[in-house]
């Protein structure tokens, strides 16, 4: 089988150590049947990432290509700027700072899966089982203008937000793949009023069926409108999020950490939308 490219993509604020982790673990744990390498994206106040990137960079062993900006209100936009960088990539995965490879062979599982399913969205494996990190083909990502974020939430949601777009494109269910992965759900930065960004999650829901009804028609897919079945599935996912909300505001959130700027310029243009 001709090797695939593969671009792992990963935006990484203040967690060196785990990041390091993450990229020598995918890498220790690839098959050597396809071509990879790492795109991370950082914050520009963030020396502690950028010194640990230029580190891996230098040693020389593993392929690693560091995006530096400002910090952004929103977590797609460092995310997008990553895989702007991995243009020549027959695939690009998003990983996270925590999140630790555990499949023996990752990259042939997502290649074979892709060359089955071309079009589609693959998500690995984690311990839930849900729909948290794409395996992206580089023929969605065309149809998209390579935006993979719409870029308007601070935190989470562009996985949900790609859940749907992917079955609507597709008509289908999602797609999980063998590749897993593990690591410890912790505290998530920018989290807080989840019950306020589900309710934007919610009111945009008419812009994901017209990115699903582009990403069709760019891929020779024919369109029908989502059937009442499959909306249901999503408004009870709407449901779940906004009754879990406080609960997960708790979990998840750091009420003692100062609303930053940034975070008041996203819930600011939300609240126009």
């Amino acid at each position: 089988m001709t090797p695939l490219r593969i671009a792992v993509c990963i935006a990484s604020r203040n967690r060196p150590i785990a990041l390091t982790g993450v990229i020598a673990g995918a890498w220790r744990l690839q098959s050597g049947q396809n071509h990879i390498a790492f795109v991370v994206a950082a914050d520009e106040d963030d020396a502690r990432t950028i010194d640990a990137c230029e580190r891996i960079a230098k040693d020389g062993e593993i392929p690693l290509v560091l995006s530096v900006a400002p910090r952004e209100p929103y977590l797609g936009a460092a995310q997008n700027r990553a895989a702007g960088m991995a243009r020549d990539a027959d695939i690009v995965t998003l990983l996270s700072d925590r999140t630790f490879v555990t499949a023996p062979g990752w990259d042939a599982i997502i290649a074979d899966a892709t060359g089955a399913h071309p079009h589609r969205l693959l998500w690995w494996q984690g311990p839930d089982r849900d729909t948290v990190l794409p395996a992206i083909p580089r023929s969605y990502l065309d149809a998209l203008g390579w935006r993979y974020s719409p870029e308007r939430f601070p935190y989470w949601f562009d996985d949900t937000w790609h859940t749907e777009i992917d079955r609507m494109a597709s008509g289908g269910p999602s797609l999980l793949c063998r590749a897993t992965y593990g690591g410890i759900r912790q505290k998530t930065t920018r989290l807080r009023e989840v019950a306020f960004w589900t309710r934007l999650f919610v009111a945009l829901r008419p812009e994901r069926v017209r990115l699903a009804k582009t990403l069709a028609d760019a891929t020779g897919r024919p369109w029908s409108e989502p059937p009442e079945t499959m909306l249901a599935d999503f408004c009870a996912r709407d449901g779940r999020l906004l009754a879990n909300a406080a609960r997960f505001d708790q979990m998840f959130g750091d009420p003692a950490a100062p609303v930053e700027p940034e975070y008041l310029v996203a819930r600011t243009a939300a609240e126009e939308m």
